[in-house]
């Protein structure tokens, strides 16, 4: 496991051209796991950070505020926790009583829905103590199987980055979620990536994630649609003594009849597995990234 590193060398990249339409978040030391692990941790996943809030910048910044959020839970209807609580990343989050998580009434999306646009009535979610994850009441999830992995994900590019956050986050967690994610069924896993990250986790090399690893997804979402396959693209922006470094990573889900959206850790659709490896640099986001939650 890597040492902390509050300031490391930002990675070279190819220059991208515009401001994000994301949150930025204020100075950020990362813990635990180390920098490289941030990245391979789900991509959406900020493994161990510590904000720490000042004077001059806001913990999050709402420039950019995601689309209708879900209605508070009502205290009395039981299903969730009577106070939230802040994630890591400053935002606002529901303590379901049912560990999995709660399924969201569901309503149909608005007629002519742009793919930019956000997923209506998104909630996050602190499940499994502490996998902070989105749930929505337009494109789902819908289902909560047995493994204790949301399912039901709809079949529209919303529903693919919801599914992307989800299903990224067990794969690059420990090996107890690792198990999860395989015993829901929601991966394509022929050249035995999981056996590879779980032998990862066991030898506790540079990257590894320990069982009950804490997981938020990154804020910042762009979805390259091509369906029936998706390329999710998550990300976040941060401040760190007057400088500002963007973070990116991607993963591939595929649409299926039966299993709707499935995470690919196929190297015949992405020969570096299910994930890119991340990067770090000061080229802000190029156009076509938004902030959904």
């Amino acid at each position: 496991m890597t040492e902390p590193n509050d300031h490391p060398t930002p990675a070279p990249s190819s220059a991208d051209q515009t401001e994000p339409e994301g949150k930025k978040i204020g100075p950020l030391g990362v813990i635990g796991a180390g920098f490289a692990a941030l990245f391979l941790v789900a991509g959406l996943v900020v493994s161990l950070v510590v904000l720490v809030r000042d004077d001059d910048a806001p913990l999050v910044q709402l420039d950019d505020p995601a689309g209708s959020p879900a209605a508070a839970p009502d205290p009395a209807a039981g299903q969730f926790e009577p106070a939230p609580v802040f994630d890591p990343l400053g935002r606002v989050s529901y303590v379901p009583r049912n560990p999995a998580g709660v399924i969201l009434d569901q309503s149909a999306p608005t007629a002519g829905r742009p793919a930019t646009a956000p997923p209506s009535g998104v909630m996050l979610q602190r499940i499994h103590g502490n996998m902070t994850l989105p749930f929505s009441t337009s494109d789902g999830p819908t289902a909560i199987d047995d493994s204790g992995v949301a399912t039901g994900f709809a079949h529209t590019p919303q529903g693919a980055a919801l599914a992307a956050a989800h299903y990224l986050a067990y794969y690059a967690a420990g090996n107890d979620r690792v198990d999860m994610l395989a015993a829901s069924g929601q991966v394509d896993d022929p050249d035995r990536d999981l056996l590879v990250k779980k032998r990862a986790n066991d030898l506790r090399g540079e990257v590894w994630q320990a069982d009950g690893a804490p997981a938020a997804a990154m804020p910042s979402v762009r979805v390259d649609y091509a369906d029936p396959l998706a390329r999710v693209w998550f990300g976040y922006s941060a401040t760190t003594d007057g400088r500002t470094t963007y973070s990116r990573i991607r993963t591939d889900v595929l649409w299926t009849g039966d299993r709707g959206w499935v995470l690919q850790a196929r190297r015949d659709y992405d020969p570096q597995g299910p994930t890119a490896a991340g990067t770090r640099d000061e080229n802000p986001f190029e156009a076509g990234w938004t902030t959904w939650w």
